[in-house]
């Protein structure tokens, strides 16, 4: 029987990555390769890339907005 990831597997592994790396660890590298990266990519916005999805799932919009504030100056 294939084990189906679900939402709130997908955030408790997002919330280790967040506490081990910050945002910037919520990225693609980081998922690829795991059992979350298809859950995220296929449940993310057309609009939104996978850090900021990321972020959305863990309610971190806003840092997310300042971070990339930051990075893109």
């Amino acid at each position: 029987m294939i084990n189906k990831i679900n939402k709130i597997d997908t955030i408790n592994y997002l919330k280790k990555l967040y506490d081990k790396y910050g945002i910037k660890g919520l990225n693609k590298n980081n998922l690829l390769g795991t059992q979350y990266f298809d859950y995220v990519i296929n449940n993310k916005k057309n609009y939104m890339d996978v850090q900021e999805y990321c972020c959305y799932l863990l309610d971190k919009e806003d840092e997310y907005i300042i971070y990339i504030s930051v990075c893109n100056d």
